[in-house]
């Protein structure tokens, strides 16, 4: 084994919440990392001189890590040598594997944001959207696991306000003035004709002509 791999060390991984019992869960080694970035880009005609920047939209990072947590982690030493690390389990309490194990699921059922560090790159606001805990004869006083997390992206809302435009709240009740319903007008009918002078002139003539004259 070569210095140069004795020296060197990668950047553990970790994991960073509030609901973690410690704030932290650092891993014993990542065996592998994937580092996942896209865009989308419209399927429809740009028009010409338009912002092509307003047709491309990027997704949200994604980070698979796939890692171990054991109960006797080996440790590198700078001087060239390894060593077996100290048994953190001789308290008689929860052994990391378990602790690990514990942790990961409460993440995941919390269904809250917390943060990654790798060592490529450091994530903010990522949940767990998948974990799996293979095992087998092989892996000992260990877990081992894969998870794959996804990067939430925020927006802000912002309150236009619209001229003429009147906002009436839940149970108050509407005070405009109410819309005439359309539909057929009731109409008035007509009065009866007032006689003329003359014609009640006539009516007493005829009268007179059949009673006879006083």
């Amino acid at each position: 084994m070569s210095l140069a791999l004795l020296l060197y060390r990668p950047t553990p991984v970790q994991f960073q919440s509030d609901r973690l019992t410690a704030g932290i869960l650092e891993l014993d080694a990542s065996l592998n990392e994937n580092h996942n970035a896209s865009a989308s880009v419209t399927g429809h005609p740009i028009e010409l001189g338009a912002e092509i920047s307003d047709h491309i939209f990027l997704n949200p990072r994604r980070y698979t890590v796939e890692g171990i947590v054991s109960d006797s982690p080996v440790s590198f030493l700078a001087i060239g040598a390894v060593s077996i690390g100290a048994i953190t389990d001789l308290t008689g309490g929860v052994s990391p594997s378990i602790n690990a194990f514990q942790e990961l699921n409460n993440l995941l059922e919390s269904r809250e944001p917390f943060d990654i560090v790798s060592g490529l790159h450091f994530y903010e606001d990522m949940v767990i959207t998948d974990l799996t805990f293979p095992k087998s004869f092989d892996i000992g006083r260990a877990i081992r696991f894969t998870a794959q997390l996804q990067q939430l992206t925020f927006v802000e809302s912002t309150e236009i306000a619209v001229a003429g435009a009147t906002a009436v709240s839940p149970g108050v009740p509407d005070t405009a003035a109410p819309t005439a319903e359309m539909g057929a007008t009731p109409t008035t009918p007509p009065a009866a004709p007032t006689p003329t002078p003359s014609e009640d002139a006539s009516y007493l003539s005829r009268m007179t002509e059949y009673f006879g004259s006083p």
